[in-house]
């Protein structure tokens, strides 16, 4: 019976002499190596991935609302609609160049700057900066002229941009 309490009272004596060797090679265990750390590591990403996907759903959305209105608002940005309008105005005594007659216009319906940066903001930019450059004349010459074209040309990348991004064409919008 003492052998039997002697070896009893060995093997507790290995297994604590065990559990102390393991606590003290755990208590040299580097920070970044606990699953603490990796948890909070994990639970950083989830935050940052569901901010995204949220920045990211909301800015589509307000992509799609801005190419929806674009299309609703029919043909105030033209270059027949501006031209129309910019030979209609006139400001005060020295009255402006047809091209800044036509971006002023341009800009008074389509505030394109408080949209996401993206291609349909590069696309209406490009094409504000191809009316600048309008000569004035008269509404014939006007057509006439290359900078005119090139801003017709600009402004059906525009709608060809928005009918892709929305799913409509010329005849459902």
């Amino acid at each position: 019976m003492n052998t039997d309490l002697a070896n009893s009272i060995n093997t507790v004596a290995e297994n604590i002499s065990h559990l102390d060797n393991t606590i003290q090679i755990n208590s040299h265990v580097q920070w970044w190596n606990t699953q603490w750390f990796s948890a909070l590591i994990g639970a950083g990403v989830v935050f940052i991935g569901t901010q995204l996907f949220f920045s990211l759903k909301s800015r589509n959305k307000k992509l799609f609302d801005s190419y929806q209105w674009f299309l609703k608002q029919g043909t105030f940005s033209d270059p027949d609609g501006l031209l129309m309008q910019a030979q209609m105005t006139v400001y005060g005594n020295e009255d402006k160049l047809l091209g800044e007659k036509m971006v002023i216009e341009l800009r008074s319906h389509t505030r394109y700057w408080y949209e996401p940066y993206g291609v349909f903001r590069f696309l209406l930019h490009r094409y504000e900066k191809s009316i600048w450059k309008i000569k004035n004349g008269r509404k014939e010459e006007v057509k006439e002229q290359i900078e005119y074209k090139e801003a017709q040309k600009r402004f059906q990348k525009v709608m060809d941009f928005v009918y892709k991004k929305t799913g409509e064409n010329e005849w459902t919008s």
